[in-house]
């Protein structure tokens, strides 16, 4: 039963790194029919759930150098909906920032009301 198990899951992986490797080529072929810079031709397809994985490893490693920083320049401020950890990252990393009066300058498209929405008024409170 066991081999039987293992044989399905290697099948399935074959499959699915295939599928991946399709799309890659599909991907690639776009980009040089395109009138795309060619700095993109190096483009490949990765399933969304990996592209968040990467972004949370960078974020995780990066982590310290974002609080300490000696200024901390944040661009585009509310364009996208925060997930809970992204968010509880976020008021550790300005709460820091505030506490040790290190400058950090906000970037945002948000009218003032949405921008504290955003942030939430425990924050927002802290930038007047």
């Amino acid at each position: 039963m066991e081999q039987f198990y293992l044989l399905n899951v290697f099948r399935e992986r074959s499959q699915s790194e295939r599928k991946n490797r399709e799309k890659n080529h599909q991907i690639k072929t776009l980009l040089n029919l395109s009138n795309i810079p060619k700095r993109y031709n190096q483009a490949i397809f990765k399933p969304k759930t990996a592209i968040q994985n990467e972004v949370a490893e960078y974020f995780i490693e990066n982590f310290t150098k974002f609080k300490e920083s000696e200024i901390l320049i944040l661009d585009e401020i509310g364009k996208r909906v925060l997930a809970d950890w992204q968010r509880i990252q976020l008021e550790e990393i300005l709460s820091h920032r505030y506490n040790e009066q290190l400058p950090t300058i906000y970037i945002t498209n948000l009218e003032q009301e949405a921008f504290q929405a955003f942030l939430g008024v425990r924050l927002a409170d802290r930038l007047r």
